[in-house]
């Protein structure tokens, strides 16, 4: 069988596992199809004889599968991606310190050659205040990103 099937059928979620059962056809696969139900039985997804029912072509067990299919297909939707967020946000204040850091270096290297009353020190705050504008970008973006999934 694919890799990825079978990477569905120990790895994958509650949503994904129900989904392969509700779309695989069986005939052209039936062992495989016997193992899907079996982990579902073990994940107490189903139960033994709605399995058998399953196999031999219940409507109604199937429909309530599929039921069931959806509805954990919509909680698993409804899941908040935090961490991308927590990433996004954390990834754009280092910007931020990173962009102050690159200002003071840049500042502190042109003092130490005593070239600071030239307009080379300008460099460090266009450098900086762009890796800064970086960093509020992605600060924003999760933020966005931390609002929009709130709905």
């Amino acid at each position: 069988m694919d890799d990825q099937f079978l990477f569905m059928l120990k790895e994958g979620s509650d949503a994904q596992l129900l989904g392969l059962i509700v779309t695989l056809d069986k005939s052209e696969n039936i062992d495989f199809y016997k193992q899907a139900l079996e982990q579902a039985v073990n994940r107490n997804l189903i139960s033994i004889e709605q399995s058998a029912k399953i196999l031999n072509n219940d409507v109604e067990t199937t429909q309530n599968l599929k039921d069931k299919w959806n509805q954990l297909k919509k909680q698993e939707d409804k899941k908040p991606k935090s961490f991308l967020i927590r990433n996004m946000m954390l990834s754009g204040f280092l910007f931020i310190f990173g962009g102050v850091v690159v200002m003071v270096l840049i500042y502190l290297r042109l003092q130490m050659y005593h070239t600071i009353y030239t307009y080379r020190w300008y460099g460090g705050f266009f450098w900086g205040g762009i890796i800064i504008l970086i960093g509020l970008a992605f600060i924003i973006l999760g933020m966005v990103d931390k609002f929009s999934k709130n709905k």
